[in-house]
């Protein structure tokens, strides 16, 4: 014959193993450093892994900046000298690969999964200085336009000596481009008139092949030429067909002196198109 079961010491047994499970135990705080409720909140952030450091001066116009987050799965937006924001992304790499001459500041802003935003931007400032004289060069260094919308660049000389007569060859892709016009620097606080002379100007056009040849210079001026940096013209176009190009100083340009010895053209800086 069976025992009749204790239910009392069953009872007493379940109790007792239950009370003594660490299931039934107050869980302990948890930290949660992305809850700014939490004693042990901790903003978002980035560290930089590549950027120019604050102040820097940089020998090139490519400038990349690649950064981390200080907690996972987080989102980032930037820009650059207060152009629009990016969309949030978790991207962490951005590359500019045609910064112009000048002073730049890269500002980014952090985002915790939870929408959680940093308070104020981190910046980076610095400044490029990637064209050494005596130099031409296209500014701006970059264009980004629509089809059929007019844009201009500038041609600049940077750092020549005793300059008298330039000649410069622009090429540009004719069929992504229509070159449109042309406007000469020629008032009083112009570059070419820096000496107080007259500007002798000629161009043209070869549409065909896509390329611009100016022919510049100063006369009756005292001295007979001009020193330093400065824009000498601008030049119209419209964007064509979708695509990407560049406007490139064609190496047939250059510089000469009063005596019509030459001045040799140390660097060239080209400008690159986005037509969207």
């Amino acid at each position: 014959m069976k025992s009749p079961i204790n239910f009392k010491f069953t009872f007493f047994i379940l109790i007792f193993g239950l009370s003594g499970c660490s299931l039934l135990e107050a869980p302990e705080d948890v930290s949660n450093p992305m809850d700014p409720s939490d004693p042990d909140f901790e903003p978002p952030a980035v560290t930089f892994i590549q950027a120019p450091e604050d102040g820097q001066i940089v020998d090139t116009c490519f400038v990349q900046f690649e950064w981390e987050g200080n907690q996972p799965s987080m989102n980032f937006s930037y820009r650059i000298d207060d152009k629009n924001w990016s969309e949030w992304s978790t991207d962490h790499l951005i590359e500019y690969p045609l910064l112009d001459e000048g002073s730049h500041t890269f500002e980014i802003k952090s985002r915790y999964y939870n929408s959680v935003e940093s308070d104020y931007p981190q910046t980076v400032s610095f400044t490029v200085d990637d064209i050494q004289g005596p130099a031409l060069w296209i500014y701006p260094r970059l264009i980004e336009v629509s089809i059929g919308e007019q844009f201009s660049v500038e041609v600049m000389v940077e750092d020549v000596t005793d300059l008298a007569v330039a000649k410069i060859v622009i090429e540009f892709d004719e069929d992504l481009l229509d070159a449109t016009g042309m406007q000469i620097y020629d008032t009083e606080d112009a570059f070419l008139r820096s000496n107080g002379g007259t500007i002798i100007f000629f161009h043209d056009y070869d549409y065909e092949n896509g390329i611009i040849t100016i022919e510049t210079g100063v006369a009756t001026g005292s001295p007979p030429s001009v020193s330093g940096s400065g824009a000498i013209v601008k030049i119209f176009f419209i964007g064509r067909y979708t695509g990407q190009g560049q406007i490139t100083i064609n190496n047939a340009s250059e510089f000469r002196r009063p005596d019509n010895t030459s001045i040799p053209i140390n660097d060239i800086g080209n400008g690159g198109v986005y037509v969207w």
